[in-house]
């Protein structure tokens, strides 16, 4: 450690206990993109025991999955090494090894696009496992690191040292693309009751934004682990889904919520042909709460 800065934050900060430190968003995250490389391990193992090459579909679904994770990856990890780890090292003498375990995760993870994107039918799936496989295992060691970074933060810096220097910075980075992984991850009902409470987020952020990123997260990159993994073509989930989404978000975004008139509106553009009165909702919420619950887990 640098002598000028001694280790004496600690009492200003609330979370460290160490079940306080597995919550928070930053190794909750870790946990969510180790999950989402584990079930691409898995596919990938259940191809190769299918024993044969690859087709069409397959190579689209590898491709489409590794598009999502490749960019969500290489956003959280320039983000570490540009701007998280230099604030650390004003303060700390950092090894080594906290730099070069991403960089080689980083490595891994392109040499992976190189081997993803050059897949053409008739190709086996043998030597992309096993390029998964090490890449993997950088993957876990890097992340295995997160908590002791979070101890060093929290020892080495105040709260408010840390909430002025990361107010701007993390505002300039775009998570979204993270945010479908990780409620997957922990399920809707405790990244609802447990995370957004946790983080002080309204719930009512969950049917403006985080419901639609869930879902589109399910459609374009879970349904792809599942087909490799079951040996059947992805198919889109039914497109009136979609259109409901789009319908409430362009109506959600309105300065002021007219509930009935969104309500009457939605019976009338979206009655189903067999039905000869439309369907009534109590409320907003509960017509929203319907509708992912129908098309939410698909």
């Amino acid at each position: 450690r640098d002598e000028r800065f001694p280790p004496e934050k600690l009492w200003g900060w609330n979370e460290i206990l160490s079940d306080q430190i597995n919550n928070s968003p930053r190794v909750i995250g870790g946990n969510a993109k180790l999950a989402e490389s584990s079930l691409m391990r898995k596919a990938l193992l259940k191809m190769k025991s299918r024993d044969r090459p690859l087709v069409e579909w397959e190579i689209t679904s590898i491709q489409k999955f590794f598009s999502v994770h490749y960019g969500s990856i290489s956003q959280i990890f320039k983000y570490t090494l540009e701007i998280q780890i230099p604030f650390l090292e004003q303060r700390v003498n950092l090894p080594s090894v906290f730099k070069e375990s991403r960089g080689a995760c980083i490595e891994a993870l392109q040499f992976l696009r190189t081997k993803v994107n050059a897949l053409k039918v008739g190709d086996r799936v043998e030597p992309l496992l096993d390029r998964w496989n090490s890449y993997e295992k950088s993957l876990s060691f890097a992340y295995s690191q997160d908590p002791f970074l979070i101890v060093l933060y929290h020892t080495y810096f105040s709260r408010e040292e840390h909430n002025s220097f990361f107010a701007n910075k993390v505002l300039s980075v775009d998570f979204e693309d993270n945010t479908g992984n990780v409620i997957y991850y922990l399920g809707k009902d405790r990244f609802r009751k447990c995370f957004m409470v946790q983080e002080k987020l309204g719930d009512l952020l969950w049917h403006l934004k985080f419901g639609s990123i869930y879902i589109d997260y399910v459609e374009n990159t879970v349904s792809h682990i599942k087909a490799l993994e079951q040996g059947s073509p992805w198919e889109p989930n039914n497109r009136r889904a979609s259109k409901i989404l789009s319908f409430l978000k362009s109506n959600l975004s309105e300065e002021c919520l007219d509930q009935k008139s969104i309500l009457n509106r939605f019976s009338k553009t979206f009655q189903k042909p067999e039905e000869t009165t439309p369907v009534e909702y109590d409320s907003l919420t509960g017509l929203i709460d319907s509708l992912y619950l129908e098309f939410g887990e698909q």
